[in-house]
């Protein structure tokens, strides 16, 4: 990706002046998130942490990047940091019980639990996963069912893999076609039905 504005030595001066640079950040961050107030918080803060210039954040005319293409790994960070603190506060959510005659949360994270309609849904969307999962390996010969149990345990390379199950590389390779088949298969069957399992 090719920056909108020229190059600068002096980042905060090119942000400060540079309207289509701050705007094609956002416009990446909406690309990456799909929502724009998550967009707006991810591209402030990448333009933050460039400008604090610590660790890998800073940046330096003349480098390997422009300025727009590091700020957009930066707001690749931001948002996967962002999506995996989210992901910890509904787990931590989800597991929360109500003390008898206390509050079900403790207070300092009771914000961030996800309500009942939510973890309604979010189960929702753990059963229909699994369903489409179950169908997927309804469809499975005996081989790639092992081999799938093998690399949920941990062993994904194609040599050690074949070597537990008896087979050559080939084999194991033409497993793997044939579990992305059958798992492109059950998605489009499921996205034809309009996404009901």
């Amino acid at each position: 990706m090719d920056a909108p504005g020229p190059p600068s030595d002096d980042v905060r001066a090119l942000l400060e002046k540079d309207a289509k640079l701050r705007k094609g950040v956002l416009g990446y961050a909406y690309k990456v998130t799909h929502q724009i107030d998550e967009a707006k918080a991810a591209s402030q803060e990448a333009m933050t942490l460039v400008l604090g210039g610590k660790g890998w954040y800073g940046w330096k005319a003349g480098g390997e990047k422009t300025l727009f293409s590091h700020l957009c790994s930066v707001v690749d960070s931001v948002v996967a940091n962002q999506r995996a603190r989210a992901h910890t506060r509904r787990e931590i959510g989800a597991s929360r019980v109500e003390e008898p005659g206390g509050p079900a949360y403790h207070e300092t994270t009771a914000d961030h639990a996800p309500t009942v309609e939510q973890r309604a849904v979010d189960a929702e969307e753990h059963e229909e996963q699994m369903d489409l999962a179950a169908k997927v390996m309804a469809r499975l010969d005996e081989r790639a069912r092992a081999m799938l149990e093998l690399v949920q345990e941990g062993i994904s390379d194609t040599a050690t893999l074949a070597d537990r199950l008896g087979c050559t590389p080939q084999e194991i390779r033409r497993a793997r076609e044939r579990v992305a088949h059958h798992r492109d298969a059950v998605l489009a069957e499921h996205a034809k039905k309009g996404g009901d399992a």
